[in-house]
């Protein structure tokens, strides 16, 4: 920029000496209106192109770095150890295989401990899911929020998983626990990286305001020529959010 403004002062200094006095002073507003005009192109340019205000500078990030913590999270299970869900003690409960701690790092939370479960070819499809002491209501969570999770197969998988939370009946039944549940497809997974699942709250049927399990998965399902294959997949950062 100080290079331009030199060489635009410098051409004050060629205009003729002789001439129409009128011409001369012709000549110099033209230079003038040159010279702001290349100042102002300048500053535009400066601030339009920079780092912060480029669109092209901006963006999501490496899928191997941690994301930011989602608005409001109900952190149910994260990094080996159970959360709460609306200040109420979350708890594990293997209704149907084998669930344990692993050193598995999940790049996509950042967390080094995760939580895989496995089932035997009698125990298939794997049932687990997370309990609360009493029915929450999520209230205002259906609207935008999402159930949330990082996911990842440890054994070549077909079929589907049942993905949802558990609720009690209006009013409650202490022996009789519903499902509002999202059918996912094992062919969306594989078994080299962790996927980020997010499913919108407002997708469940129903949303409802008896909620005792926050969270519980089944599955995958079995499929035509492979009824009792053994299954085994590793979750990690179970959340529901407000956004």
């Amino acid at each position: 920029m100080l290079k331009r403004y030199n060489e635009a002062i410098n051409s004050l200094a060629i205009l003729p000496a002789i001439g129409p006095k009128g011409a001369m002073k012709k000549n110099r507003v033209k230079v003038f209106f040159i010279l702001f005009l290349i100042l102002g192109v300048e500053t535009w340019l400066s601030t339009s192109c920079s780092s912060g205000n480029n669109p092209s500078g901006s963006g999501s990030g490496s899928n191997n770095t941690p994301t930011p913590t989602p608005v409001n999270a109900e952190t149910i299970w994260a990094n080996g150890n159970s959360g709460y869900f609306f200040s109420q003690n979350v708890a594990l409960v293997p209704f149907v295989g084998t669930v344990n701690n692993v050193s598995t790092p999940d790049p996509i939370s950042g967390d080094n401990t995760t939580l895989q479960f496995s089932a035997t070819a009698v125990e298939t499809p794997v049932n687990a899911y997370f309990l609360i002491a009493a029915p929450e209501n999520p209230g205002t969570y259906y609207a935008s929020g999402h159930l949330q999770f990082d996911m990842k197969l440890e054994q070549n998988s077909t079929g589907i998983f049942q993905v949802g939370y558990g609720y009690e009946a209006n009013p409650p039944t202490p022996t009789t626990t519903n499902g509002s549940y999202y059918t996912l497809s094992a062919s969306s997974l594989n078994m080299t990286s962790f996927t980020h699942i997010s499913i919108p709250l407002s997708t469940f049927t129903p949303n409802s305001a008896n909620v005792i399990e926050p969270f519980y998965i089944v599955g995958p399902m079995g499929v035509a020529g492979q009824p009792n294959a053994q299954k085994a997949f590793t979750i990690d950062n179970i959340q529901w959010t407000s956004n």
